[in-house]
C-alpha cells in the first residue's frame, strides 16, 4: 500500500458528501515543495542579516568547512574547558554540517546558510500534507494544511535565517509520517526509515530523541509485534552511542551547553562565573513550588505568543491567529473510525508531552517561551487547524440535521479564512520589507568590531559580552566577559590571554562590573580608540601585587537574590499596537518606491500641531528635533513603549546618520534600546530635502527584568561609520552633555 493508497481508496469517514475533490500525488507535493523553496529561498538569499544565535551556527559551519571540527573561534559558554581556540562544541551537529557542505557548492556566506534553512522549510511541507491527509483520510485536509503552512509567516521567517529550527522539524515530522504509515499498513521498512529520520532529528537538536517513545507506542497499538522495535531502534542506538562518540567525543549527549540551563534562574545568569547549584537555584526561585511555577509560566506565555496574531491583541506575531483555537478544538472532535481516533489522540498527547519537555527543561522565565523554541509543535497545530477548518467548511456534518449549525459553522470557516489571509498579508508585508528593503543597522558593537578588524593585530584576543557578533565582524578570537567580581574577571582574562576589552553602553552602564575596577586600576589599561558609542581598551597588565578589591562592585551572583523574575500579570497584558499600523506604513513606503515619491512622503511631512511634547533641539547644523509623542507614559517591564520623533531637515546632509533611542533607569542603565536609520532605514538622512518634516517611530521593548521606577529616553544621532555622535544644542543654544537629549519621563511599573 502506497502513501496515497488509503487516501484515494477511502471515502471520507464523514460520509459520501465529503469526498475530496483534490488528490494528493507526488506531483502535488512537488509543486508545494517548489512553491515553498522558491519564495522562502529567494528571501533567504536576499540578505545577510544574522542574530547572535544565527552567527553561532554560522561560525560552526565555517570551522567545519575549514576542517577545524565542530568548533568556534569564540567562547560564549563559561563551562567550556578550553582557554584558546578552537573552542569545541558538543551538540546540534547536523545543521552546521549540512551548511558546511553547501559552502562547497555555493560559497561561504550567510545567504548560503540561510538557503539550507529554506530548503528544509520547503521539505517540511511534504510530511505535513501526508500526516494531515492520512490521519483524517481526506486529501482536502492534507492540501489545506499544506497551503496554510506554505503561506505561514512564522515558518517563512524561520526559513530565512541561519538556524536549525526548520531542519529538526522536517526530520521530526518525516519520522511521524513514517510511523503513521506503519500504523496503517504494518510495513516494517517504515520503521527503519523512521529510525533514520529520528536519528537525524536528534543530531540536529536533542529533543528529537523523544520520538523513540512515539515509535514504541505506535508498535504497541499497531502490529503489537515487539520484534518490530528492533527495526526502529537500530539507527537511534548507533547514533546515540557510536556516532555520538565519533562526533561529540561522548555517548548519550542531551544538551549542547556545558552550563546547565535547568538550574539557571535567569538568562543573564548564564554568564555568572560561579554557576548555580540546585540549592542556589531553588533558593533563587522560591523552592520546588517556584521552580514549577516558572515552567507553568513559560508554558502559558508560549501559548500566548504562539497565538499572537499581531492584529488585535498584541504586536508580537506568532504561528496562528488566536481565532484558530476553536478550529483546532473542532479537529479533535472530527468524526473518525475508532482506530484512527485513537492514534490522533496518541499524536496529540505526544506533541503535548514534547511541548512540556521543550518548554520545561530551562529553569529561567520568558526566553524559552518565544515561538521559535516551539518549532516542533507548530506543524501539528497547523494539521489540526486545517482539519478543523475543513470540517467547519463542510458544515460540521456530525450535526448535519441542524441546518442552523451547518450555516453557522460555514460562516465561522469563512471568517477564519479571511482572518488568516489578512494575517498573512500584513505580517508577510512587514517581513518581506524588513528582508529586502530595510538595511542592516550597523550599531556601535558592529562598528567597533569592524574597526578592530582593520586595526588590531591578528593575534588579538578581544573580551566582549557579545562574542559571536564581535568574532564575526572583527575576525579575531573573542571571549565572553563573565559576570563576577572584578578580581575574578581579570583572572579569567589572564587565563584566556585577553589583550583588549571592547566596551559599549552595556559594559559601561551595567554588568559585567568592569567600569569601577578600570577606574580604580587605571594603570593596568591603555585606551586604544574611543568614540561616543564605544571604546576599545588594551589590557596593559593582568598582574596585581594582591587580589584587587573594588568597594562598590556591582556583582550579582547565586548568593544575591534579585527581585522578581517574572509577573503572572504579563500573561494577560497585551502590549504594543496592531501590526496593521506597521503594514500600512510599509505599503505607503512601497508607494514611495514605485511611484517615485508621488504621494507618500506627505504622510511623513505631517507634523501634529500642537506637538504633544515640543522639544526644539538642534542636531549639528542639519536637523531639528521638533518634538515627540509617546503612546503612554506608563509601561510594564517586558512591555513596549512607542516613541514617535518629529524631525525637520535644516540643510541637506551627505551622511546617512543612525538614530539611537535608549531607555535609561534611574541609575543610567539601558533597559530598552532601538538604533536604526530613520523610518526603519527606508528614508536615510542623505535623502532628506531642506525643510522636509519626517515622522519617525520607534518601538522600545523594555527589558523583562527592568526595575520599577522613573525612566528617561536618551535620543541622538551618530555616524555609523565612525560611531561619532552629532552635537546637540537645546533651544537656548547650549550644547548638551554626551551629545544626546533626554526625553520623558516614563514610569515603569
Amino acid at each position: 500500500m502506497s502513501f496515497f493508497g488509503t487516501l484515494h481508496d477511502s471515502t471520507s469517514r464523514e460520509g459520501h458528501q465529503s469526498r475530496s475533490f483534490w488528490r494528493i500525488t507526488w506531483v502535488t507535493l512537488l509543486v508545494l515543495f517548489l512553491l515553498n523553496l522558491g519564495f522562502t529561498g529567494f528571501l533567504a538569499v536576499s540578505h545577510d542579516k544574522a542574530s547572535d544565535d544565527a552567527l553561532s551556527y554560522y561560525a560552526l559551519a565555517v570551522n567545519l568547512y575549514e576542517g577545524q571540527g565542530l568548533s568556534r573561534d569564540y567562547k560564549s559558554d563559561l563551562g567550556m574547558s578550553e582557554t584558546s581556540p578552537p573552542f569545541m562544541v558538543r551538540g546540534r551537529f547536523l545543521y552546521p554540517y549540512l551548511v558546511s557542505l553547501a559552502f562547497h557548492v555555493f560559497g561561504v556566506s550567510i545567504a548560503t546558510s540561510n538557503l539550507v534553512a529554506a530548503f528544509f522549510k520547503a521539505l517540511l511541507v511534504i510530511p505535513i500534507v501526508l500526516i494531515a491527509g492520512r490521519t483524517f483520510h481526506d486529501d482536502t485536509t492534507g492540501l489545506v494544511a499544506g497551503l496554510i503552512y506554505t503561506v505561514n509567516p512564522a515558518y517563512i521567517g524561520l526559513g530565512t535565517i541561519t538556524m536549525p529550527e526548520t531542519t529538526v522539524a522536517a526530520f521530526y515530522y518525516i519520522c511521524i509520517a513514517l510511523l503513521l504509515h506503519y500504523y496503517q499498513s504494518g510495513r516494517r521498512s517504515c520503521l527503519v526509515w523512521a529510525g533514520v529520520s529520528l536519528s537525524l532529528a536528534y543530531l540536529t537538536r536533542p529533543e528529537g530523541l523523544l520520538l523513540i517513545l512515539l515509535g514504541l507506542v505506535t508498535i504497541a497499538l499497531g502490529s503489537r509485534r515487539w520484534s518490530d522495535a528492533v527495526y526502529l531502534l537500530v539507527a537511534p542506538l548507533l547514533t546515540f552511542t557510536l556516532i555520538g562518540w565519533i562526533i561529540y567525543g561522548q555517548v548519550g549527549l542531551l544538551s549542547p551547553y556545558a552550563t546547565s540551563l535547568t538550574t539557571l534562574p535567569d538568562w543573564a545568569d548564564f554568564y555568572v562565573m560561579s554557576g548555580f547549584t540546585w540549592v542556589d537555584y531553588l533558593d533563587r526561585v522560591g523552592g520546588l513550588w517556584g521552580a514549577g511555577a516558572v515552567r507553568v509560566y513559560n508554558a502559558l506565555l508560549f501559548l500566548k505568543n504562539t497565538f499572537a496574531d499581531g492584529l488585535w491583541l498584541m504586536q508580537r506575531v506568532g504561528l496562528l491567529p488566536f481565532t484558530f483555537i476553536p478550529a483546532i478544538v473542532v479537529a479533535l472532535f472530527r468524526p473518525l473510525e475508532r482506530r484512527d481516533k485513537r492514534y490522533l489522540l496518541v499524536l496529540t498527547t505526544f506533541i503535548a508531552a514534547q511541548f512540556v519537555l521543550t518548554i520545561g527543561y530551562p529553569g529561567y522565565p520568558r526566553m524559552s517561551a518565544d515561538f521559535r523554541h516551539g518549532q516542533i509543535v507548530g506543524p501539528f497545530l497547523i494539521v489540526l487547524a486545517a482539519a478543523g477548518l475543513v470540517h467547519l467548511c463542510r458544515g460540521c456534518r456530525l450535526v448535519r440535521e441542524r441546518r442552523v449549525v451547518r450555516l453557522a459553522s460555514k460562516t465561522v470557516a469563512g471568517l477564519l479564512i479571511f482572518n488568516y489571509a489578512l494575517f498573512c498579508v500584513i505580517v508577510l508585508s512587514i517581513g518581506v520589507n524588513d528582508i529586502l528593503w530595510v538595511p542592516d543597522v550597523r550599531g556601535p558593537l558592529i562598528e567597533a568590531s569592524a574597526w578592530s578588524r582593520e586595526n588590531l593585530p591578528a593575534d588579538a584576543v578581544i573580551m566582549s559580552r557579545k562574542p559571536a557578533v564581535v568574532n564575526h565582524y572583527a575576525g579575531r578570537t573573542t571571549v565572553i566577559i563573565p559576570t563576577a567580581p572584578y578580581a575574578d574577571i581579570m583572572t579569567y582574562v589572564q587565563q584566556h590571554g585577553g589583550t583588549h576589552l571592547l566596551m559599549t553602553e552595556q559594559e559601561r552602564s551595567g554588568l559585567p562590573n568592569l567600569v569601577q575596577g578600570m577606574e580604580l586600576y587605571a594603570g593596568h589599561f591603555r585606551n586604544v580608540y574611543t568614540t561616543d558609542t564605544f571604546a576599545i581598551t588594551a589590557i596593559a597588565s593582568t598582574a596585581y601585587p594582591e587580589r584587587p578589591a573594588v568597594e562598590d562592585d556591582w556583582y550579582v551572583g547565586p548568593e544575591n537574590v534579585r527581585g522578581r523574575l517574572y509577573e503572572w500579570s504579563d500573561l494577560w497584558v497585551f502590549a504594543g499596537s496592531s501590526a496593521f499600523r506597521d503594514a500600512w506604513d510599509i505599503w505607503s513606503q512601497w508607494l514611495i518606491r514605485f511611484r517615485k515619491n508621488a504621494w507618500s512622503l506627505a504622510k511623513y511631512r505631517e507634523v501634529p500641531t500642537p506637538l504633544e511634547y515640543p522639544v526644539g533641539a538642534q542636531f549639528g547644523d542639519e536637523f531639528l528635533l521638533c518634538g515627540y509623542d509617546l503612546n503612554t507614559t506608563q509601561v510594564r517591564a517586558g512591555g513596549t513603549l512607542e516613541l514617535t520623533l518629529y524631525w525637520r531637515s535644516l540643510e541637506p546632509s551627505e551622511t546617512d546618520f543612525t538614530v539611537f533611542t535608549h531607555m535609561l533607569d534611574e541609575g543610567g542603565i539601558v533597559r530598552a534600546q532601538k538604533d536604526n536609520p530613520p523610518i526603519a532605514g527606508t528614508h536615510p538622512t542623505s535623502s532628506w530635502s531642506q525643510g522636509e518634516f519626517v515622522r519617525d517611530r520607534y518601538d522600545l521593548q523594555v527589558a523583562p527584568d527592568a526595575p520599577a521606577g522613573r525612566y528617561t529616553i536618551a535620543t541622538g544621532m551618530y555616524d555609523p561609520r565612525t560611531g561619532e555622535r552629532l552635537p546637540v544644542r537645546d533651544e537656548t543654544g547650549q550644547e548638551l552633555p554626551e551629545r544626546r537629549i533626554l526625553l520623558g519621563p516614563v514610569e515603569v511599573k
